[in-house]
């Protein structure tokens, strides 16, 4: 059962988030449930995540990465558009 599209023969395809959270001073990525890091910086956290999409990503599924910004709050910082 497809709960982000009641249509399962739809062309859509669910995208891909990154999160990028600071835990215990350390910069770290989740996607999907998987976690990615330990980085030293949030600015590497992004560019390691930039470089691990465009990697290994699946072109078919578009990708975005989600920060947080000087207010804590998360906002997209990147995005990945699929080649259809």
């Amino acid at each position: 059962m497809n709960f982000i599209d009641p249509n399962p023969t739809s062309e859509r395809t669910s995208i891909c988030h990154y999160l990028v959270v600071s835990i215990d001073g350390a910069w770290w990525v989740d996607c999907e449930g998987k976690p990615f890091g330990p980085m030293a910086t949030k600015q590497e956290a992004i560019s390691s995540t930039v470089k691990l999409i465009e990697a290994f990503g699946d072109p078919n599924r578009p990708a975005d990465i989600w920060a947080p910004d000087e207010t804590g709050r998360s906002r997209p910082v990147w995005k990945w558009e699929a080649v259809r």
